[in-house]
């Protein structure tokens, strides 16, 4: 397997290398696109990088890169770049938000708790996660009801573990299945009045499409614009724990005691942090001055 899997790569290598001019991408999916300057300078521009800035970094990446670039190896040259500006240690956990969140796994609990607090941070409140609902016909487990002026949501939170994972057109089909059967007649003695859909990655432009026709708000990572997950830290700062650089171990066992944002951490004492957690407490202490230079809370 190995060897052929080696055999493969040199092919697709020794392909590319015969094409002339665009640089090639392999994204996690698998599949190859062109790079693209406007999408990286966009994209850095939206996670809040000065102009002049961004124009400097896209076009030395862009001299920098070889024909063919995996877009792993794409993401550390700009870490890379991000790093050594002077908020660089802001701009890189903004950049890298994906992969803090897929650290919310493998499960999907802690993915609805975290789209939880979100809805929490926009005023919505009785914000509950896992509820079963009997509904008309049947029983359903719903991953968040939350209240905002006088009306009642629901919410679907579809967590993948893969990066470029899409949740396709059958999530919004089945979402707005159960949205029906709990919308009038439902255990919770009110009326369900709108549902939404949420992910940790992207939905198919079918998904997209049917959610608008139904009239069932999503939030993704990037999209909408303006709304999105990444929008919402970027403006907000309502970064998860993941972001901060902690060990899987000692990062479960924070989130096995309700810590979820980084925020969270400064709430208390890395003493009082570190009885409850058995975490160190240096290491809550690391985490607890990570959060205020991202957060940029000042010292006590």
């Amino acid at each position: 397997m190995h060897e052929t899997e080696s055999l493969a790569s040199a092919i697709i290598i020794k392909l590319f290398e015969q094409m002339p001019g665009n640089i090639q991408i392999q994204k996690a999916s698998g599949d190859i696109q062109d790079f693209s300057e406007q999408k990286l300078g966009n994209f850095l521009r939206r996670i809040k990088v000065p102009d002049q800035d961004v124009d400097r970094i896209v076009t030395t990446i862009t001299a920098e890169l070889a024909d063919y670039v995996p877009i792993g190896k794409l993401r550390e040259i700009v870490v890379d770049h991000l790093q050594k500006l002077p908020q660089g240690e802001l701009f890189v956990a903004r950049y890298m938000l994906k992969s803090a969140m897929r650290r919310l796994g493998p499960a999907g609990h802690l993915f609805e708790h975290y789209a939880a607090r979100l809805f929490q941070a926009d005023g919505y409140t009785d914000v509950h996660t896992s509820v079963m609902i009997q509904g008309e016909c049947t029983m359903h487990e719903v991953d968040i009801v939350a209240t905002k002026n006088g009306e009642h949501h629901i919410a679907e939170c579809k967590f993948h573990n893969q990066d470029g994972t899409k949740s396709d057109v059958t999530v919004a089909l089945y979402s707005y299945a159960r949205f029906l059967d709990v919308k009038d007649t439902n255990s919770l003695g009110f009326k369900v009045d709108k549902c939404w859909i949420i992910t940790n990655t992207k939905l198919t432009q079918d998904a997209v499409n049917y959610a608008a026709c139904k009239g069932m708000p999503i939030i993704s990572m990037e999209h909408p614009m303006n709304t999105a997950i990444l929008d919402r830290v970027v403006e907000e700062g309502l970064f998860p724990l993941a972001s901060a650089p902690l060990s899987d171990q000692d990062l479960s066992a924070l989130h096995d005691n309700d810590f979820v944002m980084l925020s969270d951490v400064l709430k208390e004492s890395a003493l009082d942090i570190a009885a409850r957690s058995n975490v160190q407490q240096d290491v809550i202490s690391n985490a607890q001055a990570f959060a205020r230079r991202i957060l940029n809370v000042d010292n006590e």
